[in-house]
C-alpha cells in the first residue's frame, strides 16, 4: 500500500518537530537553527512510516523535504531546521486558540468597544423614551 501524503498529516509533522524543539529549547526563536532535526528518529508516531508486510519504511525524510519545500524547513546536508514561519506554523498547529487571540487580538478589542458603544447607545436611547 502506497503511502498518501495529507495534508493533515503534513501539519501533524510540522508540529510534531516543533514540539521536539521547544521541548528542547522553549519558545524562543533565537535556537532555530541550533536544533537540528535528523530523520532518523525512531520514535515518530507511526502514521509517519509506510507499513509493507512487517516492514515500516520511515518516511521523515520525505515529510521534512515537503515542509523545505512550503519554506517551513531548511536542509543541511542531512539535517533539517526549523524555519521562523515552521515554528509560526508549528505554534498555530499546536496552540490554535492562543495563536488566535494573539494574531487577532486588535479585532476583539475594536468588538468590545464597538458592543460598549451600543449598548450605551441603547440604554440610554430607552432611558430617554
Amino acid at each position: 500500500m502506497s503511502h498518501i501524503f495529507t495534508e493533515k498529516n503534513i501539519r501533524d509533522f510540522n508540529q510534531e518537530v516543533f514540539e521536539r524543539y521547544i521541548r528542547k529549547h522553549g519558545y524562543s526563536l533565537s535556537k532555530l537553527d541550533e536544533y537540528t532535526f535528523i530523520p532518523l528518529h525512531l520514535d515518530f508516531p507511526p502514521k509517519f512510516y509506510e507499513q509493507k508486510g512487517n516492514v515500516k519504511k520511515p518516511l521523515l525524510t520525505h515529510y521534512a523535504l515537503e515542509l523545505v519545500s512550503r519554506g517551513c524547513m531548511v536542509q543541511n546536508d542531512t539535517e533539517f531546521c526549523l524555519t521562523p514561519e515552521g515554528y509560526t506554523k508549528g505554534y498555530r498547529y499546536k496552540h490554535p486558540v492562543k495563536y488566535f487571540f494573539k494574531a487577532h487580538w486588535q479585532w476583539f478589542f475594536g468588538v468590545i468597544i464597538m458592543g460598549f458603544i451600543i449598548a450605551v447607545a441603547t440604554v440610554s436611547d430607552d432611558l430617554i423614551t
